[in-house]
């Protein structure tokens, strides 16, 4: 990596349709494009996908939560 000169850098957000019309503009001004983080429910999605025991064990916290709590915080499930 080559060091550039204080002030050089801009920082920039694009949604996905966006950044997919990037390359031939990176072409067309001989820059360089780089990704700082990538945020938001599909990266997030893709990270849990390899995680299926987190979703799982998710899944059961909230099922046993709803089903239970009310007996933990002295209410019934079906009261108002």
């Amino acid at each position: 990596m080559g060091h550039s000169p204080p002030g050089r850098h801009t920082v920039l957000s694009a949604q996905q349709p966006g950044f997919l019309r990037l390359p031939p503009l990176v072409r067309h001004l001989k820059v360089k494009v780089s990704i700082a983080e990538k945020v938001g429910l599909p990266f997030f999605l893709r990270r849990l996908r390899r995680r299926r025991m987190l979703v799982a064990g998710g899944g059961c916290y909230s099922y046993l939560f709803f089903m239970f709590g009310p007996a933990v915080f002295g209410r019934s499930k079906w009261q108002a």
